[in-house]
């Protein structure tokens, strides 16, 4: 393991594209740095590609994730870190973990409710199946090897997009596939408790079998009576032509179906949805616009309705629960 060190601003090694060091950093509300540290160097002995893939702030710690193998998501050994702050700025302890002769293609993490942490890793030597599944960390970024994960079997290039949290502690996850040689995709909903354990999935499926509808982006939020809302952005090639839609639903705390919505071309330009939250009683969404390159911001009432996007459409959506097993860290 490295030894990190702390780094004052005037350190920092720059060249016209950005930043040579990789940092982290705490900063004021005006912007100024207060502390920082320097992960420039490699997490383990090895010339492999290494970065800092996100950070948690879980009740009085940062927990710091990287990861350093050779391109990601191709074949070969991976290193996982985890880096344990107060929020002072002092390293109270860092661990690595190996993964053995496999390829991650995605790697992020956010708090627990016992000070830690959860990592969520997808895996997979090829295109034709994706496997997710959930590391438990404690309070000193240490892997609970005893935690039996979810199993997310994931058909095709999958991928994990989002998390929310539940009004009880406990979260939601999306998950989306793409298998290309069927022409298909679907999301995976996910609830899980404060504990890791798995309450319900759900899978949102494509049957217009006239289309090739590509799932690409999912996007989640959660009220205080433990409803969850979704919006799913797809991509449709059909022998008439090439649209775009959007697949939206308002979910029970027991994934039954409340609502659900589905548009096309309404507006035209709206790319993707890139989050979505509450501002007090009021559901948000952020929503990329394209061409134009920018960020608009629409209000949706209680049963998932905005007059922005037009009439809703029928059809091409199946909305089932799906069994999941579940599987040890020692299988990674």
């Amino acid at each position: 393991q490295t030894t990190l060190s702390p780094l004052s601003p005037e350190s920092v090694n720059t060249y016209s594209y950005g930043f040579n060091d990789t940092l982290f950093y705490k900063m004021d509300s005006t912007g100024s740095t207060i502390w920082s540290w320097n992960f420039s160097e490699p997490f383990v002995v090895s010339p492999d590609y290494h970065r800092i893939n996100g950070y948690t702030l879980s009740g009085d710690r940062i927990i710091v994730m990287g990861l350093q193998g050779s391109p990601f998501g191709m074949p070969g050994d991976y290193f996982l870190a985890t880096f344990v702050f107060d929020t002072l700025g002092n390293l109270l302890d860092s661990h690595v973990v190996w993964f053995y002769n496999t390829s991650v293609r995605y790697v992020t993490l956010f708090a627990n409710a016992e000070k830690g942490a959860w990592i969520v890793c997808s895996f997979g030597n090829n295109y034709d199946t994706t496997y997710c599944c959930l590391l438990k960390t404690d309070s000193l970024g240490l892997i609970d090897p005893a935690f039996l994960s979810p199993s997310y079997v994931l058909p095709g290039y999958g991928n994990y997009f989002n998390c929310s949290s539940m009004p009880d502690s406990g979260y939601i996850m999306v998950f989306s596939s793409v298998n290309m040689g069927m022409n298909e995709s679907f999301t995976l909903l996910s609830r899980i408790s404060k504990d890791g354990y798995l309450l319900w999935t759900k899978s949102i499926l494509n049957t217009d079998t006239t289309a090739n509808l590509i799932i690409y982006n999912s996007v989640t939020a959660c009220d205080s009576m433990g409803s969850v809302y979704l919006i799913s952005a797809c991509d449709s090639a059909t022998p008439t032509g090439y649209y775009k839609r959007f697949y939206a639903s308002k979910i029970d705390s027991s994934g039954n179906i409340i609502t659900d919505h589905k548009w096309i071309f309404f507006p035209p330009d709206i790319a993707y949805f890139t989050q979505m939250y509450f501002l007090g009683n009021q559901l948000q969404a952020q929503a990329w616009f394209s061409p134009g390159y920018v960020y608009y911001s629409l209000d949706f009432d209680s049963s998932f309705n905005n007059t922005c996007m037009g009439p809703d459409f029928h059809g091409d959506f199946i909305f089932q629960t799906t069994q999941l097993g579940t599987f040890s860290v020692n299988r990674i």
